[in-house]
């Protein structure tokens, strides 16, 4: 007895398999790399930086200031 596929069902599964994978990626590349202990501002490349890190960078910097000058 022989089995039938269909194939239209088969390509939607693996299309939502490689969906899947796409948004496991982008999600791994967007988030921001930590680095143990205090890095140099030497160290970072600003001009390479996406603007969400640039943004948590600032807020940081901002709060740092702030406590310090109190």
């Amino acid at each position: 007895m022989a089995r039938t596929v269909d194939y239209a069902l088969k390509g939607e599964k693996i299309k939502r398999q490689v969906d899947e994978l796409v948004k496991e990626l982008k999600n791994v590349k967007s988030t921001p790399v930590v680095v143990k202990g205090t890095p140099k501002i030497s160290d970072i490349d600003f001009e390479n930086e996406d603007i969400k890190t640039l943004q948590q960078l600032q807020v940081r910097l901002a709060k740092i200031i702030l406590e310090k000058s109190k």
